[in-house]
């Protein structure tokens, strides 16, 4: 007996040997046991009833389903500052239509209070699973996780950027401000129309101008080095690499040679 209390947590306990286990007692729903609690007369099920009916009520608000009650199947109680009512009722899963078992923990003084512990599908229950909204909106609310899915992503590969290719179509993401593609994913969460944004790096001390409909170009920086015939190179362009760049400067004619010799020099400082 102390197993069945502890495994259904006081729900289900069989009471044919006892009437009483553990303080457990058993509540029957055609009697009139706990009817007087009403304002007008009525049965321990009809009481159980209403016990049930708020506690799913309060239960669909919270987690934001939509369970329909159906009826009380049995109830335990025990003492407890009170009354500890444990109620077993069926719903209906708007989701399939099927009927499914709920179960509820309501503490009931008479005239004082009554608090409702908990209300919550039956656990452990094998093959059965609740959803609590119709498969519409199920479906509504899976396409709007998506799309914040699809935000936060978003998020990311602009303010990182991604290069990419696959089924023969290439992809280039550059960077952009992190506080401009937040205010942008807050318009797309608005319904309102985002904002052109421009690629920024952080410490980049090149410049980045506009070339067209959504293509730009990345230029570094050449300063003077004091000698007519050299010229410092102090920031490459956005991914231009140091050994591309002097192997495209090597392949012209009047530069070969002298460029890596004077920036594999510089790199010996």
């Amino acid at each position: 007996m102390r197993e069945q209390v502890n495994q259904s947590d006081g729900f289900d306990i069989d009471f044919d040997y006892y009437r009483c286990v553990f303080n457990y007692h058993r509540a029957y729903l055609d009697d009139i046991e706990f009817g007087e609690f009403g304002n007008e007369p009525e049965t321990t099920g009809d009481f159980l009833t209403r016990l049930a009916q708020k506690s799913l009520e309060d239960h669909n608000v919270k987690e934001k389903r939509e369970f329909e009650f159906v009826r009380v199947v049995k109830s335990n109680f025990h003492f407890s500052a009170g009354l500890m009512f444990l109620i077993t009722f069926e719903v209906i899963d708007p989701y399939d239509g099927k009927t499914k078992p709920f179960q509820a923990r309501v503490r009931y003084l008479n005239d004082t209070f009554t608090e409702y512990i908990f209300c919550r599908p039956k656990p452990n229950i094998i093959g059965v699973k609740y959803y609590g909204n119709a498969k519409t909106n199920v479906a509504a609310k899976k396409q709007r996780l998506e799309s914040e899915l699809l935000y936060a992503t978003s998020m990311v590969s602009s303010i990182n950027g991604c290069r990419g290719i696959a089924s023969g179509w290439s992809t280039f993401i550059p960077n952009y401000k992190l506080k401009d593609v937040i205010s942008n994913v807050e318009r797309l969460l608005n319904d309102e129309r985002t904002e052109p944004m421009d690629p920024w790096y952080e410490g980049f001390e090149g410049t980045i101008t506009k070339d067209g409909e959504n293509r730009y170009k990345t230029f570094g920086r050449l300063e003077s080095s004091g000698n007519a015939e050299t010229r410092l190179v102090t920031e490459l362009p956005i991914e231009v690499w140091t050994n591309n760049y002097v192997s495209s400067l090597d392949k012209g004619k009047e530069n070969r040679g002298k460029v890596s010799a004077f920036i594999e020099g510089e790199f010996a400082r």
